[in-house]
């Protein structure tokens, strides 16, 4: 018998059932840090996916989910409780090594994603190291029949080496950037060393083979520190993307009516320039509200506002009234506007048609000071062909087509109502 001390505990006797309610508490802790693991990596992944699907690129959540199942299988597979209950105990044991001697390779992934300075091979270099020893120690016990766990003294030793590595890689990062993320898995990594050589010296001093409970202990406050670091993280981005997207939404929407902008009307194009194949055909309306200058002068800017917003209102109820046909309006001026209906099932006169009996309408119902106007010129995106021609072209040619009828328009008033009804006004 060797001199270090040997701990022999107690045989159990009785039934089975004792026995096994006993064995079952002994193994409480483990079964809840097990429990506790399992649990946080599903989360992990289901987090994971979830940020995934809405286009958050956070990979680190899945190396938590890895190496917490990787470590959920040794637990089992490396438990009493398994080793006295469970079958095929040598493929077990198996896959309790390499799951011991792979379960760190998700986190040094982590730390790869994690430091942000100049990429350092160190993490790749122990990657490598760790595959290079779990292949090589099976080879080794395939050549010479050596069991594995008297070659799991290697396996220890780059464990031991590699986090010491990771802590004095994230120090440096921390002391450079002053990163937080990076100070929150350097305390982690820390936690995980000091848990590690407590076990490794329960385990080849004194021989105490509880020391996995330990361990396990230390990976659970290891995992508990970098997942609260994540959640945090992912909080703050989630945070700023939505306020980056309310402030784009504002950028894109005109504040007075609520339609869209100039901004959006020009991203709009660019997109149906891009995406030109996918549709059969589009028509471009350009609406111009006659008579804005007029309005302001006989009742002042909040009468030519409101006439603005009254426009906007006609032309909204127009596109409500065709939905779900894909048309999309905007306010590209002060008294311009624009509509863009793509795969149009209806043409642009039957558009006109109805916009000109809301317009009638809204001036009958005599809610506004002011009478609404708006002449209106468009073009095709596609001729009969299908030839498509360009986004400048076909804004030239819808121009050209509302000049038109502004001017026919005008031709066709004898003379101003706003400027009759004030000349009325002021005699009175």
């Amino acid at each position: 018998m060797p001199d270090s001390p040997q701990f022999i505990y107690a045989p159990i006797f009785g039934p089975i059932s004792a026995v096994t309610r006993q064995h079952l508490i002994d193994h409480a802790l483990s079964f809840a840090v097990l429990a506790g693991m399992l649990g946080i990596g599903i989360l992990s992944l289901a987090i994971y996916l979830y940020l995934k699907y809405h286009d958050f690129h956070e990979p680190r959540f899945l190396d938590v989910a890895l190496f917490l199942f990787l470590c959920s299988l040794w637990s089992f597979t490396d438990s009493g409780i398994y080793h006295v209950y469970g079958k095929e105990i040598a493929i077990g044991s198996l896959i309790s090594f390499y799951a011991f001697m792979l379960m760190s390779v998700p986190m040094l992934h982590f730390v790869q994603n994690t430091v942000t300075l100049k990429r350092s091979p160190l993490p790749g270099l122990w990657i490598a190291a760790l595959y290079a020893n779990a292949f090589f120690q099976g080879i080794w016990y395939l050549l010479t029949g050596i069991p594995f766990i008297h070659m799991l003294f290697l396996t220890h030793i780059l464990l031991f080496s590699g986090v010491i590595t990771m802590i004095l890689l994230l120090r440096r990062e921390y002391l450079t950037t002053h990163n937080r993320g990076a100070g929150l898995c350097l305390i982690a990594f820390a936690i995980l060393g000091v848990g590690g050589i407590i076990s490794l010296i329960l385990y080849w001093l004194f021989k105490i083979y509880w020391y996995d409970a330990i361990f396990q202990f230390g990976i659970m406050l290891y995992i508990l520190l970098l997942f609260w670091g994540l959640i945090c993280k992912i909080t703050n981005d989630i945070r700023f993307r939505m306020e980056q997207e309310i402030l784009e939404k504002m950028s894109m929407e005109d504040r007075m009516t609520g339609l869209k902008n100039k901004k959006a009307f020009e991203h709009y194009l660019a997109k149906l320039e891009r995406h030109s194949d996918e549709y059969a055909n589009a028509f471009l309306a350009f609406l111009k509200l006659e008579d804005l200058k007029e309005a302001n002068a006989a009742y002042g800017m909040s009468a030519g506002n409101e006439l603005i917003i009254s426009a906007a209102q006609c032309i909204q109820n127009v596109c409500r009234e065709l939905s779900p046909e894909p048309i999309e309006c905007f306010r590209t001026d002060g008294n311009e506007f624009a509509v863009i209906l793509t795969d149009p099932k209806i043409s642009f006169s039957d558009y006109e048609t109805m916009l000109q009996k809301e317009i009638r309408r809204f001036n009958a119902s005599g809610s506004s000071r002011c009478q609404v106007c708006l002449t209106l010129g468009h073009s095709y995106f596609k001729d009969s062909l299908g030839n498509t021609q360009s986004i400048s072209s076909w804004k030239s040619q819808a121009d050209y087509d509302q000049h038109k009828s502004s001017g026919q328009t005008a031709a066709s008033q004898v003379s101003n109502p706003y400027k009759r009804m004030s000349e009325q006004e002021e005699s009175l």
